[in-house]
């Protein structure tokens, strides 16, 4: 036997996301009740920009956004790219 080839297939991903920017753990509590901070984070590759906010939903209930117009943007991982947040009903 000679050298046998491997082809490795990887399925898209979306872009990353910080829960609750700026925590170290980012806990979710699935019973509490309120509001959780989303941070979308924008890349070299991945302009946030180009996020229709009404489209935005979190978790595995698909949770819209608060207020689905509003999505603001910064730089919450000193990247220097923008990350676009938002907040999502728990």
């Amino acid at each position: 036997g000679g050298p046998v080839g491997v082809a490795v297939l990887h399925q898209p991903r979306g872009p990353a996301c910080d829960v609750k920017p700026g925590s170290t753990d980012n806990p979710v509590n699935p019973r509490a009740h309120g509001v959780i901070p989303v941070a979308i984070l924008g890349s070299a590759s991945f302009d946030v920009n180009e996020i229709d906010p009404a489209t935005v939903t979190f978790g595995p209930g698909a949770a819209l956004a608060v207020h689905k117009a509003l999505i603001h943007f910064e730089d919450v991982n000193q990247d220097g790219n923008l990350d676009a947040l938002c907040d999502h009903l728990r």
